[in-house]
């Protein structure tokens, strides 16, 4: 399984699912949806995307993390 910019920007500040779930007050199940493109609130995938330090864009797109590992 291919692993999507949440996740990996999750694994680069050294969080599990679970630890990252928790931290967010959400369900394993629903960031696991987020991380795949499927979550819809975009006020919590901010959440998240803060909590992993980046941006939404950098975060649950393709292109997004792409361009952030460019300009390192």
């Amino acid at each position: 399984m291919a692993k999507t910019p949440a996740a990996l920007a999750r694994e680069r500040i050294g969080l599990s699912i679970e630890a990252a779930a928790k931290k967010n007050h959400l369900s394993v199940r629903t960031l696991r949806d987020y991380e795949a493109g499927r979550g819809k609130n975009l006020y919590r995938a901010r959440k998240i995307a803060r909590s992993y330090g980046c941006s939404v864009f950098a975060c649950f797109t393709e292109q997004g993390i792409a361009n952030q590992i460019a300009v390192k």
